[in-house]
């Protein structure tokens, strides 16, 4: 019989570990519920935060606007401040006027890059990019304002009063569209504004195409919560 023989070289390796097979894949039944369970918790992930995602997208658009009013209102602040507490009005023999006229004044002393504040994406009042308007700099022409303006007011009148708003029924002013496409419609049935007071609201309109808070119809002209000199003007058409 023979003996076994020992190898006495150095780091020969002849008595180093063979490496382990590596043992097949196996798929079991636990793998496969693990899986399905993954697919199953990201398509209830997708169910529910898309939709609100989309939910989302839409108030952007509304927290903007109420973002643009208010730095319009803080604008006519600082001009109050240079002319005794009092906003700007309509210039003599503007006539009927509109906001622009108002808002022209507030350009481009109190206020520059002025194109991007007044305007508003989707609205029929400014149909055009903000790339495309042409106007004249320091001009705000029709075309290029969003905004409806009260006119009369100051900062001593009642702070509830509305100061800027959405641009409203290019007939009547203080009502909103119900028509898709028309000016004053509003795609997400609610409209921005700004009180005297410097509080702003995005509020629902109700079927009518009105703003109705606690004070009753916020923008009723004469008798109702405004008074004679307390006009609202739509932006130029």
């Amino acid at each position: 019989m023979s003996q076994e023989t020992s190898c006495h070289t150095p780091g020969c390796g002849c008595h180093a570990a063979r490496p382990a097979r590596p043992q097949p894949f196996t798929v079991g039944p636990g793998f496969v519920l693990k899986c399905l369970g993954v697919v199953a918790l990201i398509a209830l992930i997708a169910y529910v935060f898309l939709p609100l995602r989309w939910l989302i997208g839409k108030e952007t658009e509304l927290t903007k606007g109420l973002r643009q009013a208010r730095f319009i209102y803080m604008t006519l602040n600082i001009y109050a401040s240079d002319n005794v507490g009092e906003y700007p009005q309509l210039p003599a023999g503007a006539g009927e006027g509109n906001a622009n006229l108002v808002y022209q004044q507030l350009v481009p002393h109190y206020l520059t890059g002025y194109k991007e504040t007044f305007h508003r994406e989707g609205s029929a009042w400014t149909p055009q990019p903000v790339g495309a308007l042409q106007s004249a700099p320091g001009e705000l022409a029709a075309g290029e304002n969003h905004y409806a303006y009260v006119t009369g007011l100051s900062r001593k009148s009642d702070r509830r009063l509305p100061l800027v708003a959405d641009g409203f029924r290019e007939d009547q002013p203080g009502v909103y569209s119900a028509t898709p496409g028309e000016r004053g419609y509003l795609p997400e049935g609610k409209a921005v504004f700004v009180r005297v007071d410097g509080s702003g609201s995005i509020q629902p309109v109700n079927e009518e195409g009105r703003i109705i808070g606690s004070e009753g119809d916020l923008f009723a002209p004469a008798p109702g919560w405004l008074s004679e000199s307390q006009r609202v003007l739509n932006p130029a058409k």
